[in-house]
């Protein structure tokens, strides 16, 4: 693993190290139970560039030890959101429906 750059502002840039990836991934495990593989830099980077500029942070080990050193829900929060997919398709795929139409309800009745 090599560090990457990724882009803040047209002006200034942010390396990711293998060490500040390593460190991320940790984080976020124990938060979230999110497991990232060894090739998902380019997700870390895509996914949080917006928060670091936004919370005025200058690299993932800053974000890693802010995240450490305070108990800001806020910020958790959105590091996490950051990283996750939001997917809404259980809503659309009727097969869960379908179980419960056929198979819950008539048991429980």
């Amino acid at each position: 693993m090599g560090a990457e750059v990724i882009t803040v502002s047209a002006s200034e840039s942010i390396t990711i190290s293998s060490n500040e990836y390593i460190e991320f991934c940790t984080f976020l495990e124990r938060s979230c139970g999110i497991v990232l593989g060894d090739n998902k830099q380019y997700l870390v980077n895509s996914r949080l560039k917006r928060l670091l500029k936004d919370h005025g942070l200058a690299t993932i080990s800053e974000l890693v030890e802010k995240l450490k050193s305070s108990n800001s829900a806020s910020l958790r929060e959105h590091t996490i959101d950051a990283m996750t997919t939001n997917e809404t398709s259980w809503f659309r795929d009727n097969y869960p429906y379908d179980v419960l139409k056929h198979d819950v309800i008539p048991e429980i009745v």
